[in-house]
């Protein structure tokens, strides 16, 4: 029987590609808003979480959402 416990990934990317990638960029844009340094997208998971007003603000700054923000 084979171990469940330990999953290899099918496909992993670069280093090069991961640098390029849109959620790493948020990820590094978002660190001006958490006031703090963010180095992984579990970090970044855990600051949504903390601190979702300033998460969403970060969303949509960054990928410019088109609207009206609301008062939520």
């Amino acid at each position: 029987m084979d171990d469940l416990s330990v999953v290899k990934p099918i496909w992993t990317p670069s280093p090069e590609r991961l640098a390029r990638a849109t959620l790493t960029r948020f990820r590094t844009m978002a660190e001006n808003w958490a006031g703090e340094t963010l180095p992984s997208t579990l970090a970044l998971h855990a600051w949504s979480l903390r601190e979702p007003g300033a998460f969403w603000q970060a969303v949509w700054e960054v990928f410019a959402v088109p609207g009206e923000k609301g008062d939520r």
